[in-house]
């Protein structure tokens, strides 16, 4: 039995022989549409991910976060907060491997290729 902590990645940024990203800097690039985790000269940061087991997406994993984490029962995986949503109203599992196949299935109905 696979037990949860198995599916979790890590994300490591080595700002140790680097400028690095200061605070203020990642506030600006934020604001502009980069999501950038400030991590300053000479620091070291590694930090747990999760990737979701429907749509592929790898989020950092919010160690204060208080409400349960999507999982589907169908394929065992985490999925992300978005994927439950549609996972609730379906109860369809529908994962990245499933949509790539559905989609070259239509490819080949409709004779593109």
């Amino acid at each position: 039995m696979r037990r949860k902590v198995d599916q979790e990645g890590y994300l490591i940024i080595d700002h140790r022989a680097s400028p690095g990203i200061s605070k203020e800097q990642a506030k600006a690039l934020w604001k502009a549409g980069h999501p950038v985790i400030a991590v300053p000269e000479g620091t070291f940061l590694e930090m747990p991910t999760l990737t979701c087991g429907h749509c592929g997406t790898a989020r950092r994993k919010n160690r204060f976060r208080i409400r349960e984490r999507g999982h589907c029962r169908k394929c065992d995986h985490y999925i992300c907060d978005w994927c439950q949503i549609k996972y609730r109203m379906t109860d369809e599992c529908l994962t990245k491997t499933k949509r790539l196949d559905l989609v070259g299935q239509a490819i080949k109905r409709l004779g593109i290729i």
